[in-house]
């Protein structure tokens, strides 16, 4: 193993495979972010494509000077495509793992010699018994199951090391060391989520380190060569409120946000929120890392089942109707259901926090702009719940004109099980396609 980072084929070499068309189906999946500089870094299969992102600005025809907006930026797919396009973009994301990973992917111009000093300075790490001290039992068992040792141990302590650095080689380190994190595990995704039991082919820690740096020395030198520079603003916030940035300042919105039956993004990181001490056990993850994000029905209901009543009051009268009855055919489902899981009460607090975001994000797109939304449907004790329907009308209350919806691939066929009672039309993935029209000012629908 050599101590010197290994330079691989330039990525001019590889330009027309990039941006070559895919079909739709393949849009709103993360299949082709290993093919593309920066996105490739780190990215999981809640995602979509950087085509698509391509493909919108293409659409609305954005120059230099225009500026995207993205909801739920996650690992930077919008964001990171806006700087290598050249335009403008602002992010929110209130998780504070996927926040880091994505602000490190925006650093296009930053200086090569950071990864260099980060790469040998990890590499001489050695484990220590002590850096293993400040994990909590739970976490530091969670870990043991999934990274064997000297791996993990060596890890500890580079974290250790890592907690010293400041300002962008702090956050190159935390995404160099998550991944080297997941190349280490010896543990396989299930989906997302990593599977303990399970067994795939892992990495020693040099060559771990190595590996990741490789790929971002190449982006950035990439990056360097064509003139690709940081354009991005990411917050570190949930976009219920995006009263940090001008209103009328954004040009066109991609996003797409949790959907109602889908992963919970505190369990598919938590390998991660334990290593960087982000939580100590499962109840802190619930209450530091889930409870700022949107309720679905992988998310705890900590606190919400008093609230249901004012959620109710800030989602559009004109959805009542249809999420009163799913209310109420999933409160007597749930009667005779073994899990008796309480979806009756993720109606409202999905689509009102849902309401919040889309109406903040309306104040801050121009006149006409467009808006793209990736979000899929649900089934709930076999309860046919059209979520892209709902949040279509939604829209139209709020004053986002010529709303329409596109289906773009049949979804969740992968996990059909005899157990599971889904939905009898089968669930899909849809494109919302809507335009921004005139501001007007927003009240509670019910008091």
């Amino acid at each position: 193993m050599t101590n010197s980072i290994v330079m691989r084929r330039t990525f001019q070499e590889q330009l027309p495979l990039f941006y070559s068309t895919i079909p739709s189906h393949v849009l709103p999946t993360n299949a082709t972010t290993g093919r593309h500089p920066f996105h490739r870094w780190f990215n999981f299969v809640a995602g979509f494509s950087p085509e698509f992102v391509i493909e919108c600005i293409r659409q609305a025809g954005l120059k230099s000077n225009g500026c995207i907006i993205d909801p739920f930026a996650g690992c930077g797919t919008t964001n990171v495509e806006a700087n290598l396009q050249g335009i403008r973009s602002v992010g929110f994301e209130a998780h504070i793992f996927l926040a880091e990973i994505c602000r490190s992917k925006l650093l296009a111009d930053a200086d090569v010699a950071v990864i260099q000093e980060i790469y040998q300075e990890l590499l001489e790490v050695k484990p220590r018994e002590s850096a293993s001290q400040k994990y909590s039992v739970p976490a530091l068992t969670f870990l043991k199951k999934l990274i064997p040792d000297p791996p993990l141990s060596t890890l500890l302590s580079a974290r250790e090391k890592v907690d010293g650095y400041k300002g962008q080689k702090f956050t190159f380190a935390y995404t160099i060391l998550s991944k080297a994190l997941d190349l280490c595990s010896h543990s396989k995704t299930d989906g997302i989520y990593k599977a303990p039991t399970s067994k795939k082919s892992s990495l020693e820690y040099a060559e771990s380190l190595q590996s990741i740096c490789n790929v971002i020395i190449e982006d950035l030198n990439f990056a360097h060569q064509n003139k690709i520079r940081n354009k991005a603003r990411l917050l570190f916030q949930s976009s219920e409120d995006m009263s940090d940035i001008k209103n009328d300042m954004c040009d066109l919105l991609i996003t797409s946000p949790p959907y109602l039956n889908n992963f919970d993004y505190a369990e598919m990181t938590r390998m991660y929120l334990y290593f960087w001490l982000h939580a100590a056990d499962w109840g802190e993850i619930t209450d530091k890392i889930r409870s700022k994000l949107i309720v679905n029905t992988t998310t705890a209901l900590k606190g919400q089942k008093d609230k249901i009543g004012v959620y109710r009051a800030k989602t559009p009268s004109c959805v009542h109707e249809e999420l009163d009855n799913y209310q109420k055919v999933l409160r007597e489902n749930r009667k005779v259901k073994a899990g008796k899981k309480e979806y009756d009460f993720l109606i409202y607090p999905y689509f009102s926090q849902m309401t919040s975001v889309l109406n903040s994000a309306h104040s801050k797109l121009k006149p006409q702009a467009p808006a793209h939304i990736i979000v899929s449907d649900a089934a709930l004790y076999g309860v046919h719940i059209q979520t892209e329907k709902i949040l279509g009308a939604i829209m139209e209350d709020i004053g986002f004109m010529k709303v329409s919806i596109k289906k773009l691939r049949e979804r969740g066929t992968r996990w059909i099980l005899n157990k599971r009672e889904g939905s009898k039309e089968g669930l899909g993935e849809f494109q919302i396609t809507a335009y921004a029209g005139p501001k007007r000012k927003r009240v509670n629908h019910e008091l």
